[in-house]
C-alpha cells in the first residue's frame, strides 16, 4: 500500500477477529514493515 503524503487509518475489532494487516513505511532510503495480526499483536520489521 503506497499513500505518499496522505493519512491512512485502519480499525481493528476489539474482539480480536480482524483481518491481519501489513503496512510498509518508508522515508528516504529506509523502509520498515509494521504487521498487526488478527489478535492485535504488533510486529515491526526493519
Amino acid at each position: 500500500m503506497a499513500l505518499p503524503r496522505e493519512t491512512a487509518r485502519t480499525a481493528f475489532d476489539p474482539t480480536g477477529m480482524a483481518e491481519p494487516l501489513t503496512v510498509a513505511l518508508s522515508r528516504g532510503e529506509g523502509t520498515v514493515s509494521v504487521t498487526v495480526d488478527g489478535s492485535g499483536e504488533v510486529r515491526v520489521d526493519d
